[in-house]
């Protein structure tokens, strides 16, 4: 039997809160304490609170010493507050290798820093995993623009949103998890660096290479689709895509969704799950969504999700950058009631009723093309 290793994660928010709701993920692995920095707002509450959904029965701690008394392994995690490696990290990444623990890093680091931690941790005899991008390579020649587009034979899902802070990774995992539980083989690419950890493929770094042309992105994600899918023979493809579909303003240019629309140019869904920002919707805002993205991304939404995060304009138009505001959970479920009159279903992904209904929602979906597929 594989040895479980304790987990402590440093530094907690709302960024690892989809990790702790959906633990059972971290093959080998058992979360045994998280610590939040001081002035983070955490400290002394529930996990759960850091995403405003049900409580985790899991407290945050401010002590990093605590922490390692706690486990054999840190997990160095990527956050939304994004800390100063000089000041808040690299005296604990000394510490904690200093004490014989295990380091997992998803944090960029630079160069030098990453030989250190290193060379230290092979002096205490402990692993040194550091997880920055995607290392999923493709065997193809180096013209890649004179391949065309494969063929993708097995369902695609895409879990897209407005942009970030859309809970979009909950969805991903929550898909994952139910539809793996109803039986379905999932291959997946997550919208971030480091899903290997949690048994799928991270997004690809070629998507953010800027040394390789948009048309070679578009054929090697529809590539890196196929080899999946080849490899893996999958029920279901769940795709998340990073970032938005547009951008916000002149300012905030959700890197003008240029990201989605490359991914709706590799490979067309078969069922999409959009998620969106809290905010003050009409439901004909919905219905002129879907016409929005049908036409740019050729992509028909099977469902909408609501995030508990609100997009703070306010403070955005006084510094020219992305700022939010976290709501409770509970007013997504209110908010919602006001759109079942929609033909597509609104959920909120943190209402477990919710998760369920969403994933019977896309088995439908995927269910019904099939169906047309066989006439």
């Amino acid at each position: 039997m594989n040895k479980i290793e304790r987990l402590g994660v440093f530094p907690y928010d709302m960024h690892f809160t989809p990790l702790l709701r959906h633990r059972s993920m971290l093959a080998g692995y058992q979360i045994s304490g998280i610590c939040s920095p001081g002035g983070w707002g955490l400290c002394g509450k529930d996990a759960g609170d850091a995403d405003g959904g049900d409580p985790l029965l899991l407290n945050v701690d401010s002590d990093f010493d605590k922490l390692l008394d706690s486990c054999e392994t840190v997990l160095f995690t990527q956050s939304n507050i994004k800390p100063d490696v000089k000041k808040m990290l690299y005296h604990r990444l000394l510490s904690a290798i200093d004490r014989g623990k295990n380091i997992i890093c998803t944090i960029d680091l630079e160069d030098g820093l990453i030989s250190e931690i290193s060379e230290r941790c092979k002096l205490r005899d402990v692993y040194f995993k550091y997880i920055s991008k995607s290392t999923f390579t493709l065997d193809i020649d180096a013209d890649i623009e004179a391949f065309g587009l494969c063929k993708i034979h097995t369902p695609v899902v895409y879990v897209l949103g407005v942009g970030e802070n859309t809970h979009k990774f909950e969805i991903q995992l929550s898909l994952r998890e139910k539809l793996t539980c109803m039986g379905y083989k999932v291959s997946q690419i997550g919208s971030r660096n480091y899903c290997e950890l949690l048994g799928f493929h991270s997004f690809p770094s070629f998507m953010l290479d800027c040394h390789i042309t948009e048309t070679a992105k578009v054929i090697l994600f529809n590539h890196f689709i196929r080899k999946i899918e080849m490899d893996e023979s999958p029920d279901i493809i769940i795709v998340g895509i990073p970032g938005g579909i547009m951008a916000f303003n002149d300012t905030l240019t959700n890197r003008f969704g240029i990201l989605a629309y490359e991914v709706s140019q590799a490979v067309e869904p078969d069922a999409a799950v959009f998620s969106l920002l809290y905010d003050d919707f009409k439901p004909i805002y919905f219905t002129q969504l879907a016409t929005s993205l049908k036409h740019r991304l050729a992509c028909d939404v099977s469902c909408y999700n609501i995030s508990d995060i609100r997009f703070d304009w306010a403070k955005a138009s006084t510094n020219g950058s992305m700022h939010y505001i976290t709501v409770d959970s509970r007013l997504v479920d209110q908010k919602k009631e006001n759109f079942r009159c929609l033909d597509i279903p609104v959920y909120n992904i943190l209402n477990c009723s919710d998760a369920d209904n969403m994933a019977e929602c896309i088995v439908n979906k995927l269910s019904y093309y099939n169906e047309v597929k066989s006439v």
